[in-house]
């Protein structure tokens, strides 16, 4: 994995309420580009992907907490940076119904 390398990781049949971490390697920063799953959140026209993401240290599990149903939530995929590296990672939850969960990210470093 080299530098601005674009990536994703999908968890096959993942269920509903059901996670998976993304932890990158020492020395190795990620930005999340994008989330998604099987069900939208939210009413027409703006739905977005029924996931939710947080940025966790194994011990504050909170520390971000992006939720596809939370209001703004569809405004705040583009305008907020979400980084990861070793310490501070990605926790992914797939809030809707049972298949296909992922996400895209680059790498930064």
């Amino acid at each position: 994995m080299a530098a601005d390398d674009f990536r994703n990781t999908i968890s096959a049949n993942l269920s509903a309420g059901s996670s998976f971490d993304h932890q990158p390697s020492a020395g190795v920063e990620d930005v999340l580009l994008a989330a998604g799953c099987v069900t939208a959140d939210g009413s027409a026209p703006s739905t977005i992907s029924a996931v939710r993401v947080h940025q966790i240290n194994g011990t504050d599990n909170d520390s971000i907490n992006m939720d596809g149903n939370d209001g703004n939530m569809a405004n705040l995929w583009f305008v907020h940076t979400v980084m990861s590296d070793n310490t501070n990672y990605w926790r992914i939850f797939n809030m809707g119904s049972t298949g296909d969960t992922g996400i895209a990210y680059v790498t930064h470093g």
